[in-house]
């Protein structure tokens, strides 16, 4: 009966939290689109709410500083109505709902029932109560409010637009300027006690250029390795690369990679389980922020899998929205169980592209590719129904094919075709010598995802190679423009 419980625990667990997400996810969007226009906004969610989750903590943070930087107040209007108590008389509407949790879950524990209620529907509505819990602080933290369980929409649409209409409008300026991520609390006060205040409690202490780009929990620990108080207990590998996606703009897609056995783990059941969150944060060459993604996940082990886990090492990918081709810094703080750190960095390279008037992104050296049907624009890997895999290091057997990706943007047009005109040379190294026994096959220039765009894909079979270091250089010429740039990677055969 206890196994059963803790996966009806764990399932709900993971509904309410993606649940939480995508709630957030669209209401951030929202606040992020209303950002320029001026004067206060309102945006209205009816919700019945979602149990509690505390691994949506950041992403329900995020959306309340970013709604108060757009100046944007969120009302909530729950329209379930009002419902018994379903615990019965005997039971407190005002117990939490990690104590109602504990209580319903707890092995051997001893339950009341009502009417023939089980443990598993105890533990299915559990915090019914308080669905609203994180909706109603996150109207309060913006400057609105929740309207709670009515199913009578025309007084509670009413009563927020009646509480929009007047307003003030204070302005503060807090003297200190570090900008250590944190909640920082605004008190107001007036003379007169008969009026009941409502405003915005306070704001996240982020630096404005960077606001819209990171969560609090991520200005949080940026800060916090800024002024050394933290520290990473190990540190990670990251392979990066910069490349032009299908919507045309440039990502950087992201490995990182650390022991298994650097993971804490937490008892879960019969098995165990564990979270991480990775922060990608993007600088330029004066390492200055230009973009930060922040990606969760939850997973489960058996005892079998636990084992198998503390050998192997354990590779995270996500990617990071870029808005120039730039050399860049990539910064990777994966955060595990029990605020154990890893952290790892690597530059990218990309060619200076004055002289040549054209931008080249880095190539990627893949050995394996699949049928993808790439419906995600922003993905850099996907291509003509193609997604390429980012290897954690460029290290290859010499069975391998080595398949060699990347693009050319900005190239100038032929007035006769309307279209670019490229000239590709690849070159393969061994210190610097030419290596002549392996040449490029099923070399393909295409149609890039803007009209001035190519992309390159070529092959090697690594038969002939000896184990060693090698470079692959790609030499591009504008033909139209009658410019060139270079471009090159290095990767191992062992």
């Amino acid at each position: 009966m206890d196994r059963q419980i803790d996966t009806l625990r764990a399932y709900l667990t993971m509904a309410n939290m993606f649940q939480a997400r995508a709630v957030f996810a669209a209401l951030r969007a929202i606040c992020m689109a209303y950002r320029d226009i001026p004067g206060r906004k309102n945006v209205i969610l009816f919700s019945e709410g979602f149990l509690h989750s505390d691994d949506a903590r950041p992403d329900l943070e995020a959306v309340a500083d970013t709604a108060n930087r757009a100046n944007v107040s969120i009302y909530v209007i729950d329209p379930q109505g009002i419902e018994g108590n379903p615990y019965g008389a005997g039971e407190r509407p005002t117990d939490t709902l990690a104590s109602r949790m504990a209580v319903a879950g707890a092995p051997g524990a001893n339950v009341s029932q009502h009417g023939g209620e089980t443990k598993f529907d105890k533990i299915k509505t559990v915090g019914d109560l308080s669905r609203g819990e994180q909706l109603e602080w996150l109207a309060d933290t913006t400057g609105g409010f929740m309207v709670n369980r009515t199913n009578d929409l025309l007084p509670a649409f009413s009563k927020v637009l009646d509480d929009a209409r007047d307003y003030y409008t204070l302005a503060y300026s807090p003297p200190n300027r570090d900008f250590d991520g944190k909640f920082h609390t605004i008190k107001v006060e007036i003379p007169e006690n008969s009026y009941k205040l409502r405003y915005r409690k306070g704001y996240w202490s982020i630096p404005r250029g960077q606001a819209i780009a990171m969560s609090p929990a991520a200005a949080q620990l940026i800060a916090g390795f800024q002024s050394g108080s933290l520290k990473a207990s190990s540190t990670s590998e990251v392979c990066a690369h910069l490349l032009l996606a299908p919507n045309g703009h440039y990502s950087a897609p992201v490995s990182v990679s650390v022991p298994g056995n650097r993971i804490p783990l937490e008892k879960d059941g019969d098995g165990y389980k564990a979270s991480m969150t990775l922060l990608l944060v993007g600088r330029d060459t004066q390492k200055n922020i230009v973009s930060v993604s922040q990606r969760g996940w939850s997973m489960q082990f058996t005892n079998k899998q636990r084992e198998d886990l503390e050998k192997t090492i354990v590779t995270v990918r996500d990617q990071v929205q870029v808005p120039n081709l730039q050399p860049m810094y990539i910064e990777a703080i994966l955060q595990l169980p029990g605020n154990v750190l890893a952290r790892g960095a690597t530059e990218v390279q990309i060619p200076d592209s004055t002289a040549s008037g054209f931008r080249l992104t880095s190539i990627l050296l893949s050995n394996r590719a699949e049928q993808a049907s790439c419906t995600d624009t922003t993905d850099s890997l996907c291509l003509m129904n193609v997604r390429l895999f980012q290897p954690p290091k460029s290290q290859f057997s010499p069975s391998s094919r080595l398949i060699a990706y990347f693009a050319a943007n900005e190239l100038s047009r032929d007035a006769k075709t309307g279209k670019p005109r490229v000239g590709v040379a690849l070159t393969l190294k061994s210190g610097n010598e030419v290596v002549k026994t392996a040449v490029a096959e099923n070399l393909q220039s295409l149609p890039g995802p803007t009209p001035d765009s190519v992309l390159v894909l070529a092959e090697y079979d690594l038969k002939s190679l000896h184990v060693g270091d090698y470079t692959l250089q790609a030499v591009i010429r504008d033909m139209v423009r009658n410019t060139s740039l270079v471009q090159q990677s290095r990767f191992s055969v062992q």
